[in-house]
């Protein structure tokens, strides 16, 4: 029998991967959105292709975790946005869960018991994120997908994006159906490329900018904005330190960089090995080499394969 718009009580169980909680019902696991462990909510199955498990969500919260909160944006929420999964819990909490997946994972996938621990970026859980994909429902108002979904759920702003940068999207209206890529990058400046299908082929235009500015790793980058890069303003630092700080590359070193992007890591690395040592940057993005080769030309021990 199929469960979908069924609707029960359900005790909720462990995080899993994608926002979902665990819970078991009639001896199927019931992956449920909009809760955190410990709560006892009432659900709504979204969701059900047979076999041991369906997809629900949590349409009321009858006994509430103490880590629950009013989420910041009001369409994260049954039914309307699914760009976040867990801004019904304070920020300490999310990255508790974001914690336990990896960790488990590393133990079920690997056998690796590993004390993880997520930590805080800085500048806060809202007004951080750099680039936004974008589509046109059927009125022409731009906005994002509803979870497992092609339903568009229209935006009036959006808080976890960086400030300002969608207001150019939002401001009009869009032929339904295009999709929009929004990158701001690092000096601030907003970059807008419109996707569409005509005639069976996919196209993309520049609206506005193209070449993004990014700092990292103590250089300045020119990339094509709508190419790859940490999505959080501060991730491509961190992680940089992180690489070089567990790479310890000696001096004259070979070091392979695979998926380098536009050499990133690369560059810290070959600060590490020095000028007799060597890092080849693997890449296929064609862009991606070309704008790193120009990025780190004043490192001749970086070498591309693409």
């Amino acid at each position: 029998m199929n469960w979908v718009g069924r609707t029960f009580e359900a005790e909720v169980g462990p995080v899993a991967h994608g926002g979902h909680c665990v819970s078991r019902v009639e001896g199927r696991v019931v992956f449920v959105r909009h809760a955190l462990p410990g709560e006892v909510v009432l659900v709504e199955v979204t969701e059900d292709k047979g076999g041991s498990y369906c997809r629900a969500d949590a349409v009321r919260v009858l006994e509430a975790a103490e880590e629950r909160v009013e989420p910041p944006c009001p369409l994260a929420a049954p039914g309307l946005c699914g760009g976040c999964d867990w801004q019904h819990a304070t920020p300490e909490f999310q990255r508790e869960l974001k914690a336990r997946v990896v960790a488990e994972q590393l133990s079920r996938l690997a056998g690796i018991e590993w004390p993880v621990e997520v930590e805080a970026l800085p500048g806060g859980p809202l007004d951080w994120r750099s680039r936004v994909r974008l589509v046109a429902g059927r009125d022409g108002r731009a906005g994002l997908r509803a979870h497992r979904s092609h339903q568009v759920v229209a935006l009036d702003d959006c808080p976890i994006a960086v400030p300002g940068a969608l207001d150019p999207v939002l401001a009009r209206r869009w032929r339904p159906g295009t999709e929009l890529e929004v990158t701001s990058d690092g000096d601030g400046r907003t970059h807008l490329r419109e996707l569409s299908v005509v005639r069976g082929k996919r196209r993309a235009k520049q609206l506005s900018g193209g070449i993004a500015v990014q700092h990292a790793a103590g250089r300045d980058w020119k990339l094509d904005a709508h190419g790859f890069w940490q999505v959080h303003p501060a991730a491509a630092d961190t992680l940089a330190a992180v690489v070089g700080e567990w790479a310890k590359a000696p001096q004259d070193a070979l070091v392979w960089d695979l998926y380098s992007g536009a050499g990133l890591f690369a560059s810290v690395l070959a600060s590490q090995v020095g000028p007799r040592g060597e890092v080849v940057a693997v890449e296929s993005g064609r862009r991606a080499v070309a704008d790193g080769e120009a990025a780190l030309a004043d490192l001749p021990q970086v070498r591309w394969r693409g």
